[in-house]
């Protein structure tokens, strides 16, 4: 019959899947592939299928009579990807023409020797005079000149369109308003303006956002008028943030997550349906797999990055994953692993018969989890072939190493499913702890065409005991568009404080609301002043001051740990509800039929071949019960119902299922092989110390930690070897092994220190210049004995994870210090022993009372104490100018309190803001607790093994490369730095004798990498003698740099473990690079690290020098602390050149916005952009630094540490060095340079200029 018909079509890379609406409320579905030489758009093209299909059923049916149209599309998401775009022209504030494309200067991949940064989305980057400040007053008025040439030059680039950025236009936008005008009259070109792309500050993502949204325009627009061509029904499109958009209004920004977003929508209606409280999607596709969390509410948030653009536009928190059915499964050396490489859909997994690659598809057709005979014959060269398991097969045969391993092919296949499902249950544990939840309360909801496969091992690795699969799980995106509200979606920014943001918004949303809207949802951003961590407060009318003070307090102290002194209101999100959902019944049109065939008797592999059955799920009627194991298979998905896993088949149709209570938990069905198991738990450990880290950023409570990222987190066994590292700072990387190995002489003498020379001191503060060191020393020794005294505590009150019964009293322990386990005084480590019970113990646990592990956390704290604020003094000589000195030192967990023994060692020992300490050392010690209740809740056996053959693999993999690398002998390499050496150093003669009239010469490192027998000595004991100002080296440094660097040189996925170490021999001598009590550090950390890094990549041969430097600069005053590091160029090497303007090697901390810094320091940011020319010349150049200029509004006391001022690295093979770098104050329009570490009081007006090195060349230029 005819009637209104209602198309829900989400249109993938691959396939587009349409579910629709028939006048009589039967639900129809249709899949179609994307592309085809058949037909142009897969939407219509789809429709009109789908209607000639029920013509039977529903005669009349045709494009006529259309109700509505809905689309989800990833087109303006593979569009950005594959930078198919716009040309886009940049208009943006004069001094910042590179803002975007430095961002926040950190780099993707932190072992990386080639950076690879996303291509800028404008084709030129074009300056125009004018200046606002953070207020919105005019600083500089718009320049029309400026403008004017400015257009012209958009003219010449041959642009289509114009994107504009001006700082702070969202609180003044009358600059960009004005250009925006001029440059319409004078182009006729489409302009997009910042503050209507975003009305949030931040200028770095609302410039991406503007980018995206000028770039994708003409293209969203042009598919949007195609689809409203299709008919005249109304035609909308799912935005990002889970709304629907009329078509003429559907833009770059809002189309990135269009496709996901019908997902998590009906996510959201099932949940509803079933009353469930708590779930977690999981949509695995192809290429990858999104989870998300529901908890009640849609969750969004106002940022995120996609292909490495930073979007600030409200979107969904939809966090992705590289594991799909067509991830690629390799072997690496002893390692097994699982993408993040995809076969995609050409040439696709071996089984598709195009010379595909072997994938997780492929491993699931060897178990007999998918069931190859079944699938459609579109597979060949043809596309007219069935697809074919023998190829399957031969697939993982090629993975099978005759010599590494002992897996026969089913349990190889077995092993790289259960690879990848941890890989993917680290990812659902991550976003429901980053809710403060435990995922044992949510229920999995699992859909896309390969989640099915796959659902019940994730659920069980990540603690979740439910789990439904939707009836049309394979095409559940677009019956998710079919189930979302009409609504529209308007940010009104505050960034007042709350009670008077809230009074201002209040009005502004009532000018806002329509006489049609049904009902308003609104979502409250308040975060603590000073932080961009902001909590998300969702009420369906206005709340009065009160209520959302209290829920913001409440929920913020369950969130981060601690409650906030003051809100924010960052701004309000009004989403206006007009109805118009679509109660989809997907069961109605699967045609149930009582005569339905038996089911199928299999066999399928899970850790051996077993019974099953295999039901067509077309076939299942209400109310059927399922026990696994068991295949149900459709046209567009496939379950695999394991073992210990049953339920029934609902009314709506849908799979509901729940592990069996007599069912395994996680981990205990352990796999037999040991390369399968080692690496799997492998994953295990990289997922705690990933949530470690989650648990430590969210609880913190400086900029440093929370916002800068200037943190890592790592687990260690008995001995005190590292396990794993997050990948957060390099410069932790090994040195954290040291701190362990500090605190377990404690262990074994029952928590107590007997120090028997000067660096062993419990605590060293810097109170005064004026203090001896017998007086420091004094003055520790009374405030440890205090520190006891106020933590000793009851043994009849610890529980199971309690380690004070066997240390003392004490839980966790508190290092800095660089002569005993740490690197320079900033970066506090906590370390805390794990004894564990019951089934996680190690099955080697021997007599004593010592740890089966050690969870470890360390911080740059903003301040400890010392000459100047920020702790980083530019000219320190010793320690104690440079803060609190903290050997391994242990506390309970009451020290913590405020105003406990915690905040009182950094008080007494100067700390410029010790609650703050206090509050990031209570984060460090959440996030341990956190490794340490997920290390108790491993199971299984054989730990120490799967560890020991991990490090056998690490130490493989560095052999293997070392000897490649040193086959025709030693290699040598030499480098200098900016201080001068040492007196006795520098007048050394050629033969050893003193001659005080030889001049100073600059300090050196000198390396000689050679192998002794079975081993590799790097030998630096040819570098300068200390003292070297304040450039003494820890040696964890030292042994942070090489383990760094061995990574880069294998190029091989090792393991993050101490095995890389174990064949490796370091020399030091007497040299600066291993600094003893009481020289100074400051700079060793984070100067002389960045030239160890150069000179053993230079050895190598693998990598020209970087800039050499961190960039450290740091400024304050009484009422103002301030610190940061400034990316430079990286060197170019084989086959690539370097990098301009990021993070190298030892650091990946992120920089401050422009306007965030402008908003929360009396600073005005004159300039910020790449020092063009600075790479060194060669065959392929070295990358451009850094220029950095801040004029200070208030009198300031400012450091810069920096090295590569005074000396310059050379480049391989004949490349030319990088510019060195320049430190410059401004004062009264007289420039003043200043040298390589230095400090002063800068006036109100003066400004300070960085500009950083440029790094080395790669070959000679002829």
């Amino acid at each position: 019959m005819a009637g209104a018909w209602k198309f829900f079509a989400d249109r993938g890379g691959t396939f587009t899947d349409i579910v629709a609406l028939a006048p009589d409320k039967t639900v129809h579905i249709h899949k179609l592939l994307s592309v085809s030489n058949q037909y142009e758009d897969p939407v219509q093209a789809g429709i009109q299928q789908l209607l000639s299909r029920l013509q039977s059923q529903h005669p009349g049916a045709a494009m006529e009579s259309l109700d509505e149209i809905r689309v989800g599309t990833t087109i303006g998401t593979n569009a950005l990807l594959e930078h198919k775009t716009a040309r886009v022209g940049l208009l943006i504030t004069s001094g910042f023409r590179d803002l975007l494309r430095i961002g926040f200067q950190s780099r993707p991949d932190i072992f990386a020797l080639n950076i690879v940064l996303p291509e800028p989305l404008y084709v030129c980057s074009i300056e125009v005079k004018e200046r606002v400040d953070c207020s919105g007053r005019i600083l500089e008025p718009l320049d029309t000149e400026s403008i004017a040439a400015a257009t012209r030059e958009l003219m010449d680039a041959k642009v289509d369109c114009v994107a504009i950025l001006f700082l702070h236009s969202t609180r003044n936008p009358s600059h960009e308003m004005q250009a925006m005008k001029f440059v319409q009259e004078q182009t006729g070109l489409p302009v997009y303006a910042s503050h209507l792309s975003s009305p949030l500050s931040g200028a770095v993502s609302r410039g991406d956002t503007t980018l995206v949204d000028a770039a994708l325009g003409p293209l969203i627009q042009s598919y949007a008028s195609r689809v409203e061509s299709i008919s005249s029904a109304p035609a909308y499109f799912m935005g990002s943030a889970g709304a629907l958009f009329p078509a003429r209004e559907f833009s770059g920004k809002d189309s990135l997550l269009s496709g996901p977003a019908g997902g998590v929508n009906a996510v959201a209606a099932m949940c509803r349906e079933y009353s469930i409280d708590r779930a977690v999607g999981f949509d695995m596709g192809g290429t990858s797999t999104d989870v998300f969390c529901y908890d009640g509410h849609l969750q969004r948030q106002d940022s995120c990055e996609v292909g490495g653009y930073r979007i600030q536009a409200p979107h969904l928190r939809i966090h992705t994953i590289a594991s799909g059915g067509g991830s690629i499964l390799q072997r690496d050396g002893l390692r097994l692993l699982v993408g993040p490489e995809s076969a995609g859909a050409q040439p696709g997994p071996a089984l598709y018969g195009l010379d595909g690659p072997a994938t997780i598809t492929d491993a699931n057709v060897i178990l007999g989890r998918v069931r190859a005979e079944r699938l459609p014959a579109i597979f060949g060269p043809g596309r007219n072939a069935p697809a074919d398991s023998d190829l399957s097969r031969a697939a993982l045969e090629s993975l099978q190493d005759s010599e590494a391993s002992e897996s026969k092919l089913e349990e190889l296949a077995q092993g790289y499913i259960s690879i990848a499902c941890e890989q993917m249950a680290g990812a659902v544990r991550k976003i429901t702890i980053e809710q403060g939840r435990d995922p044992a309360h949510f229920t999995l909801v699992s859909f896309g065409g390969a989640g099915g496969q796959v659902a019940c091992e994730v659920a069980r690795r990540a603690g979740i005991k439910r789990i439904l699969f939707p009836a049309l799980a394979g095409l559940f995106s677009a019956a998710g568009i079919g189930r979302t509200n009409h609504s529209s979606l308007v940010t009104i920014p505050s960034g007042l404080e709350l009670e008077k943001g809230l009074e201002q918004s209040k009005s502004q949303c009532n000018a806002l609301l329509e006489s049609d809207v049904e009902s308003i949802r609104l979502e409250f951003r308040v975060l603590p002043e000073g932080s961009d961590f902001y909590v998300s407060l969702i009420y369906e009318s206005w709340p009065v001051y009160s209520r959302i003070q209290t829920d913001f307090n409440n929920r913020f102290q369950e969130l981060y740990g601690y409650r906030p002194a003051a809100g924010i209101l960052s701004s309000v999100l009004v989403e206006k509800i007009k109805g118009g959902s679509v109660d989809l019944r997907l069961a109605a049109d699967l045609n149930v039929s009582r005569d339905a065939p038996p089911a199928e008797d299999i066999q399928v592999y899970d850790q051996k071949w077993i019974a099953a059955r295999h039901f067509r799920r077309d076939f299942l009627q209400a109310g059927s019960f399922l026990k696994g194991p068991a295949i149900i298979s459709s046209d567009t998905d496939t379950v695999y119902i394991a073992p210990d896993w049953e339920g029934v088949v609902t009314d709506s149709g849908d799979l509901d299922i729940q592990r069996n209570k007599n069912g395994a938990m996680e981990g205990a069905s352990e796999e037999r092989s040991l390369e399968i198991s080692a690496e799997i738990h492998q994953r295990k450990l990289e997922s705690i110390a990933i949530e470690m880290g989650t648990v430590l950023q969210r609880t913190a409570r400086s900029v440093n930690i929370k916002e800068r990222l200037d943190f890592s987190c790592a687990i260690f066994d008995a001995e005190g070897r590292i396990l794993v590292s997050a990948p957060h700072i390099p410069v932790h990387l090994g040195s954290m092994q040291d701190s362990i190995q500090a605190v377990l002489p404690l262990l074994e003498s029952g928590g107590q220190r007997y120090p028997d020379n000067p660096a062993q001191e419990p605590i060293n503060s810097h109170n005064s210049k004026g203090k001896s060191l017998r007086k420091r020393t004094e003055e520790a020794n009374r405030l440890r004995r205090e520190s006891e005294n106020e933590e000793r505590i009851e043994n009849e009150d610890l529980n199971q994870n309690d380690t004070r019964a066997f240390n003392g009293g004490k839980e966790f322990y508190l290092i800095n210090d660089p002569y005993g386990g740490g690197t320079h005084l900033p970066d506090v480590t906590v370390v805390w022993p794990v004894y564990l019970t019951g089934a996680a113990s190690s099955d080697e646990t021997d007599e004593r009372k010592l740890p089966d592990y050690f969870v470890a956390a360390r911080g740059h704290h903003a301040d400890i104490g010392g000459i100047s604020p920020g702790s980083m003094p530019a000219r320190s000589s010793t320690i104690y100018d440079e803060g609190i000195l903290i050997p391994a030192t242990g506390f309970d967990r009451e020290a913590l309190s405020p105003g406990g023994a915690v905040e009182e060692l950094f008080r007494k020992g100067g700390a410029r803001a010790p609650e703050t300490n206090r509050a990031d050392i209570a984060a460090q010690v959440a996030a341990c607790i956190r490794g340490l209740e997920m290390l108790e809740s491993m199971q299984g056996t054989g730990a120490r093994q799967k560890e020991s053959y991990l490090r056998k693999a690490a130490r493989a993999s560095v052999q293997d490369s070392l000897r490649q690398l040193l086959v025709h002998g030693k290699c040598r390499a030499r480098l200098e730095l900016d201080p001068l050496e040492s007196a006795e150093e520098a007048s050394r003669g050629p033969s050893n004798s003193v001659d005080p009239s030889v001049e100073s010469r600059q300090a050196h490192i000198e390396l000689s990498l050679e192998m002794r027998g079975s081993r590799f000595l790097f030998d630096f004991s040819g570098s300068s003698l200390a003292p070297v100002a304040n450039f003494q080296t820890p040696a964890p440094v030292v042994r942070s740099a090489v383990l760094y660097c061995l990574y880069l040189i294998s190029r091989r996925s090792i393991p993050l473990n101490a095995g890389a170490l174990e064949d490796i021999d370091i020399e030091l001598g007497n040299t600066f690079l291993q600094a003893v009590h009481p020289m100074p550090v400051v700079a060793g950390n984070v100067e002389t690290s960045q030239v160890l890094v150069d000179i053993i990549l230079m050895a190598a041969g693998a990598l020209s020098p970087g800039p050499g430097t961190m960039n450290n600069l740091s400024f304050g005053n009484a009422g103002y602390q301030y610190y940061e590091t400034i990316g430079g160029g990286s060197g170019a090497g084989p086959g690539f050149a370097g990098t301009s303007a990021v993070q190298c090697h030892m650091t990946n901390s992120r920089i401050t916005d422009p306007e965030v810094l402008e908003g929360r320091f009396p600073v005005i940011l004159e300039q910020f952009r790449i020092r063009t020319g600075s790479g060194g010349a060669g065959r392929l150049s070295g990358g451009d630094g850094i220029i950095r200029q801040i004029r200070f509004l208030e009198d300031m006391t400012v450091s810069v540490l920096s090295n590569r001022r005074r000396s310059s690295a050379p480049g391989l093979e004949g490349g030319q060095p990088g510019s060195p770098g320049r430190n410059l104050v401004i004062s009264h329009n007289q420039i003043r340079e200043l040298d390589y570490c230095d400090t002063l009081d800068l006036k109100s007006g003066d400004s300070i200029r960085i500009e950083t090195p440029g790094g080395s060349g790669y070959g000679s230029a002829r």
